[in-house]
């Protein structure tokens, strides 16, 4: 189902993010999509910034962070 898929790609985000950044550290992501590295990002503690060519996707993205 999507929403296992979405469980997965967080599970899988997190992992990355454990193994690879520390608290307040910053993670970039060039192809934000949907915002999903920028929602594990803020639950970790960690500081993002993201980029994404397509305003409507750029607007859902930072709001999905913001509610995380």
């Amino acid at each position: 189902s999507a929403a296992s898929d979405v469980y997965k790609r967080q599970v899988l985000i997190k992992r990355i993010l454990d193994a690879s950044s520390f608290k307040l550290n910053w993670v970039v992501d060039p192809f934000m999509g949907t915002g999903g590295v920028g929602v594990v990002t803020k639950k970790l503690g960690r500081r993002f910034i993201g980029f994404e060519t397509d305003q409507d996707q750029l607007l859902i993205s930072m709001k999905r962070i913001d509610q995380s």
